[in-house]
C-alpha cells in the first residue's frame, strides 16, 4: 500500500501470483479498480467497479506503448511491471 505523510492510506493493491489483479484508491470501503490482462500479463484495461474502462493500453512486441487511453494513474504496465514515467521505462 503508499501512504501519505500522515500515515493515510492512499492506494492499496491486491495481487494474485505475484501479479496485481485489483487497486483500491483509498482505505477499506473507496472505489476498486481491475486489472485486465494479456497472457504476458501486461496491463490491457483497467475497469471500475461499474465495469466502466478508465485506462487502456496497446503494446508493440517489445513493450513500447503504442497506443493508450483514458485518465486513470496507473504505474504497471508492459508484463505487469512498474513505468517509470522519468526514464520511460
Amino acid at each position: 500500500m503508499e501512504l501519505d505523510e500522515n500515515e493515510d492510506i492512499v492506494k492499496s493493491y491486491i495481487y494474485e501470483n505475484s501479479g496485481i489483479i485489483v487497486q483500491q484508491t483509498g482505505g477499506q470501503s473507496a472505489d476498486q479498480y481491475f486489472y485486465v490482462k494479456d497472457r504476458l500479463g501486461s496491463v490491457r484495461q483497467i475497469i471500475n467497479s461499474a465495469g466502466n474502462v478508465v485506462r487502456n493500453y496497446t503494446y508493440s512486441p517489445f513493450g513500447q506503448v503504442i497506443e493508450e487511453g483514458g485518465s486513470f494513474d496507473n504505474p504497471f504496465m508492459f508484463t505487469g511491471q512498474y513505468y517509470d514515467s522519468e526514464i520511460k521505462q
